[in-house]
């Protein structure tokens, strides 16, 4: 019994973390009235905790996986429902038609295949790197944007960034993303090591957050830095 009271104990927690999400989101923004890159960016902090739950409430990368299939299906099938109504866009804001949508089941994809490679792979001893990589987007892509968006910033503009990316912005992502990796890292690791993995996985999720065209970080930040930490723990 314990093979299925595991995962429904975990899935039950793992509601519980999404139904306090949602109940933050409803506070902040007509509670606290936060609003515009801070809310977004708040709702995306929240949902980057919850890989917390994927990794440290199950016993096994598979129950973690077939859980996290189920709720990708859920959330698709709840936020078709309430696309329908004009509330739908402002509470999650939305700035394009299927953004939202896009956006999560690119994380949850992320998700899914880091923690089938790795924790599956190598197992539980490595789950720590799954950890650092989403933490490191989450973190990173959060700063990047909160500072970036001053307008008096130095914009980066190149033939191949045709996004507005910015020095500022780009500083942020670097030292959000690398403090986050750090800290994780050095719980497992000697502290040099630890220092030196931080900064080239930190300087590689930068320049894949610079090169990446703005919506798809999610899908270039976590496997990059996912990558830089496996070959620096096997290498």
């Amino acid at each position: 019994m314990d093979v299925l009271n595991n995962p429904l104990n975990a899935m039950l927690m793992t509601t519980i973390y999404f139904s306090i999400v949602g109940i933050i989101a409803l506070l902040v923004k007509y509670v606290f009235k936060v609003h515009g890159e801070w809310y977004r960016k708040i709702l995306h902090l929240c949902f980057m905790g919850s890989i917390f739950c994927f990794l440290y409430l199950f016993d096994y990368w598979y129950t973690s996986a077939i859980v996290l299939i189920i709720f990708l299906i859920i959330a698709l099938v709840g936020l078709t429902i309430l696309e329908r109504f004009p509330f739908y866009a402002e509470l999650l804001a939305e700035r394009s038609k299927g953004e939202v949508k896009r956006s999560i089941t690119i994380a949850f994809i992320v998700y899914l295949v880091s923690i089938s490679v790795v924790w599956g792979i190598w197992g539980d001893t490595h789950k720590y790197i799954v950890l650092a990589a989403v933490l490191a987007w989450g973190i990173g892509d959060a700063l990047a944007a909160l500072v970036g968006q001053n307008k008096n910033n130095l914009v980066i503009n190149t033939n191949i960034i045709k996004s507005r990316k910015t020095v500022q912005g780009t500083i942020a992502m670097f030292v959000g993303s690398t403090i986050a990796i750090f800290l994780v890292v050095a719980r497992y690791k000697p502290l040099t090591y630890s220092i030196l993995i931080s900064l080239f996985a930190g300087l590689v999720a930068t320049i894949a957050e610079v090169y990446t065209k703005e919506g798809w970080d999610t899908a270039s930040v976590p496997p990059i830095v996912l990558i830089s930490l496996l070959l620096g723990t096997f290498m």
